[in-house]
């Protein structure tokens, strides 16, 4: 059959005249039509033409490189705009282990920037240890969104996030300013002091002999690397991290754990020990070690005082009442012991002093240390050990030739007294007596302080002074006061009981308080018990300690000593602890 020619209409078929709309064969008589564009062909012609346009924008993307802003230029007209930012990162980061949050703030000089990212991007950033932090240099790109007072931009893709941590200066502690804020700083010295001040912070105060300078670790550090390791005072420590301030205080930000390195108990290791023949006047206010013999000592009101030498010089070494009464060992600072001290040098009175800061600052020297005896030219000599136990000295013994000398005694207490300084107890050993002199500080201090009193036998520690005419003999500190029998327990006593014949004996007693009223020394008040009246009298300096102030109708419980004083009877409390409120 011949094909049939074409028409001018191309819908109709040339050969029966009959609509066939698209189809290249007519449905009614089987002619085929030509000249017609084949469907299937424009559909594959439109699929490449679409793929082609496709492939070209995704390579003139790639080609096209995220424009870089700052952050001044940033502007409405741009928001959410794929966008690049580099600069310092000045706060950050935080971070939410729930939601894996992350966000810190970048300074590119012309202003700060708000980065984010959420789940995927931060797991991610996490598992390569990308998290930037202070200090580090950053370059980002990601979503621009702007707000009324601040821009932000979102990290949507690890990759598009890179990072340059500077490499440490090694530092001083004590040689950081202001100027330093952001200067990535590595720090070697001795851990002073591990505090918590609340909930998410821990703050390490870092000592070299420069000076000392305080770490932080925040709680997103935490979040981000976990908790720090086990750290304790007088360790030794290398700290790398980023100088930040802290009203106007120069402070070290610790990006994780792996940034403190500890080494060890330092063992006064933060320097080389300094002879004491070259210190001056010049050294004042300097941190230095010293290792030598303790040749004197003599407690004083407010601590305790000694001479060391090394053989090349000598200094005094002054030990305030807190540090002494936190020693692990007392017993170190006997009269020829070799110790090594690390502290402040002070002048005072044109005297240099050597005054450490802490309990762990003083410490028996090493076994191996050469200190040539006292008086002798420098050079190696023979280390001597702690001298051993004082001996027990009966008290007939002693007398005012021996003022200044560091004695031991035992023996019972026949009396007691307080006094604004503190409390004052006899102690006869059957030989003689003598005033056991015990500042408040230090009473405060004993285990327990209500167990010093008459009848208690004691075995004591201290240096013997002459006061009055009359041999005191003053501990240091509470390890020097040790109990060998508790005192008997005293019953109570009914007020109508008592005489002017009591005068000196120490009782007990239970009563109602009557108005306090105040005078010079400090606070008097009637205690009635239903069988007499007695005037409670009460030194400035154990009313201010009570935990409870007196007041008119309390019932109370005092014990203390019976005085007299215009023909009426007294009880005198020795210290805060013979004052109890009743029930």
């Amino acid at each position: 059959m011949d094909e049939p020619q074409q028409t001018g209409d191309a819908a109709v078929c040339p050969s029966c005249g009959r609509f066939t709309g698209p189809y290249e064969t007519c449905p009614y008589c089987g002619a085929r039509r030509k000249g017609r564009l084949s469907l299937r062909a424009v559909k594959l012609a439109a699929l490449v033409v679409a793929l082609t346009g496709l492939a070209a924008l995704w390579l003139a993307a790639r080609a096209t490189e995220v424009p870089l802003i700052t952050v001044e230029t940033a502007q409405g007209t741009m928001n959410m705009a794929y966008v690049r930012v580099k600069g310092q990162v000045v706060r950050g980061p935080t971070y939410d282990p729930e939601s894996a949050y992350l966000s810190f703030w970048l300074d590119d000089r012309t202003g700060e920037i708000h980065i984010s990212s959420y789940r995927d991007v931060t797991e991610a950033l996490l598992a390569e240890r990308q998290v930037p932090d202070l200090g580090d240099e950053v370059e980002v790109a990601g979503t621009l969104r702007i707000r009324e007072d601040y821009a932000a931009l979102t990290l949507n893709a690890p990759e598009h996030l890179s990072r340059n941590r500077p490499d440490p200066l090694p530092v001083k502690a004590g040689a950081l300013t202001e100027l330093d804020e952001g200067l990535r700083v590595r720090v070697r010295g001795e851990i002073r002091d591990v505090r918590t001040p609340y909930t998410g912070l821990t703050i390490l105060t870092v000592r070299d002999d420069s000076g000392d300078i305080a770490v932080t670790a925040g709680d997103a550090m935490t979040a981000l690397w976990g908790p720090l390791p086990d750290i304790a005072p007088g360790q030794l420590a290398v700290i790398t991290g980023t100088v930040t301030l802290y009203k106007g205080t120069p402070q070290v930000s610790l990006p994780s754990p792996d940034n403190i390195q500890l080494l060890g108990d330092s063992a006064n290791a933060v320097q080389a020990p300094t002879p004491l023949g070259s210190l001056t006047a010049a050294d004042a206010g300097r941190w230095i070690f010293v290792q030598g013999r303790l040749i004197t000592r003599e407690p004083f009101s407010s601590g305790f005082k000694g001479t060391l030498d090394d053989g090349t010089g000598q200094i005094t070494l002054l030990i305030w009442q807190n540090v002494w009464n936190s020693l692990d060992e007392p017993a170190i600072l006997q009269e020829g012991a070799s110790i090594a001290v690390q502290g402040e040098v002070k002048l005072y009175h044109e005297v240099l002093e050597i005054v450490p800061e802490a309990a762990l600052d003083v410490r028996a020297a090493p076994a191996a240390l050469a200190i040539p005896e006292p008086g002798a030219p420098g050079g190696a000599g023979t280390a001597t050990p702690p001298a051993p136990e004082t001996p027990v000295t009966a008290l007939s013994a002693c007398s005012q030739a021996d003022e200044g000398g560091w004695f031991r005694v035992q023996g019972r207490i026949v009396a007691v007294s307080g006094f604004n300084g503190g409390l004052k107890a006899t102690l006869d050993d059957g030989t003689g007596q003598v005033t056991l002199l015990v500042w408040q500080r230090i009473h405060n201090t004993l285990d327990d302080p209500t167990a010093l009193e008459v009848g208690a036998t004691l075995d004591v520690e201290g240096q013997l002074q002459v006061y009055a005419g009359e041999l005191e003999l003053i501990p240091l500190g509470a390890t020097n006061i040790r109990w060998l029998a508790p005192a008997p327990e005293l019953a109570w006593v009914s007020i109508g009981d008592l005489s002017p014949r009591d005068v000196g004996r120490a009782v007990r007693l239970r009563g109602v308080l009557g108005i306090p009223t105040a005078f010079s020394a400090g606070v008097k008040a009637e205690l009635d018990d239903g069988t007499g009246v007695i005037t409670v009298l009460l030194w400035s300096n154990i009313a201010e300690d009570l935990e409870v102030a007196p007041a008119g109708g309390m019932l109370v419980e005092v014990f203390g000593e019976i005085a007299i004083y215009n023909d009426a009877l007294e009880i005198i409390p020795r210290s805060h602890y013979d004052w109890r409120p009743g029930p």
